[in-house]
């Protein structure tokens, strides 16, 4: 060997490993998580998949405010000013 750790390479076309360079790794970490879940409590996926869209509907108007605010905020200019105040020292910030 040359020194280099073998790497596993997939038979894919090189647009869909570009896709799939460039997800997130927390989507991984959740997929894998989802997968280890169905290999060890297959009955279990339905009510976690069912959880995290309950969680996710009652989160989306908080969400969806955030994203108001923040479109906002950049449209005026005022994020700058927002970000001026929180740079710096955290203590006065906070006071």
């Amino acid at each position: 060997m040359s020194g280099q750790s073998p790497v596993l390479s997939l038979p894919l076309p090189a647009s869909i490993k570009a896709h799939l360079a460039r997800v997130d790794t927390v989507v991984w970490a959740v997929l894998a998580i989802y997968a280890g879940l169905l290999l060890l409590a297959p009955d279990r996926v339905p009510a976690s998949l069912k959880f995290i869209a309950e969680a996710l509907v009652l989160i989306s108007p908080f969400l969806l405010f955030s994203v108001v605010v923040a479109a906002a905020a950049q449209a005026t200019g005022s994020d700058k000013l927002i970000k001026d105040v929180f740079s710096g020292n955290p203590a006065a910030t906070i006071t």
